[in-house]
């Protein structure tokens, strides 16, 4: 199974063309986009959880009813200026890890009397076992803050899944935060429920170690996503 993988990533990389996963979902209105944002919030109200900033990523993980849920932070110690001097927030799924290809539609970009505001619809693909998946996102932009909100509306069956429609749900936020000391906490916050070609098959002989894998999996990505952003802020990693 290892050596499928291995050889899938190969056949991707030396194919510029495959990697490009252009969007195939109808274009959102803006009502696609208020949905978005209201299924971003109900995220936390739902199952809140906590979890201390520290200038170490902390992540933690809790599955309720079938869905698993996370949250991961992170401070990084630069003020908020330079981070958004190095990355734009409207940018921010260009930078994470693991991400073998995607495309981003921007349908507005506005600046306004409190602050910017972006509207996308962004294809990724992310992560080994292969995700795909199509968000409307809502990005806000202000002095203090970069907010940005995603709900996943499609998911398509591609190369690196398969075959599989893998994301069956995705909520969530991300926040770039100046903090009282002026540095940068960035706050991960998502609901999923995801079906990997491997983790269908798990799931018909032990469904709750499935969701233990799958958690552990997830864990392990946001931790290396705080990880990846945090660098970024810092100037030891660019973005793209």
């Amino acid at each position: 199974m290892r050596s499928c993988w291995i050889a899938l990533v190969v056949m991707l990389v030396s194919t510029p063309a495959l990697a490009r996963f252009r969007v195939k979902a109808p274009r959102p209105g803006y009502s696609d986009f208020r949905q978005a944002v209201r299924a971003s919030k109900a995220v936390e109200a739902k199952v809140p959880l906590r979890l201390e900033a520290s200038s170490r990523p902390r992540v933690v993980t809790k599955v309720r009813d079938g869905i698993i849920h996370e949250k991961a932070t992170v401070v990084a110690n630069v003020p908020f200026k330079d981070f958004m001097r190095r990355m734009d927030p409207a940018d921010w799924s260009r930078n994470l890890p693991q991400r073998w290809g995607g495309q981003i539609v921007r349908l507005k970009d506005r600046q306004g009397p409190r602050g910017r505001t972006v509207l996308q619809q962004e294809r990724m693909v992310l992560g080994i076992p292969a995700l795909d998946m199509t968000k409307n996102t809502v990005v806000k932009v202000g002095q203090d803050r970069a907010t940005v909100r995603w709900q996943v509306t499609h998911s398509d069956r591609s190369l690196p899944t398969l075959g599989h429609r893998t994301v069956l749900m995705d909520n969530g936020w991300i926040e770039f935060a100046r903090t009282q000391d002026n540095k940068v906490r960035i706050t991960t916050r998502s609901a999923h429920k995801v079906s990997t070609v491997p983790s269908a098959v798990l799931s018909k002989i032990a469904p709750r170690l499935t969701e233990k894998v799958l958690a552990a999996s997830l864990r392990s990505y946001f931790k290396q996503t705080v990880k990846r952003y945090k660098a970024i802020a810092e100037g030891t990693r660019r973005a793209r």
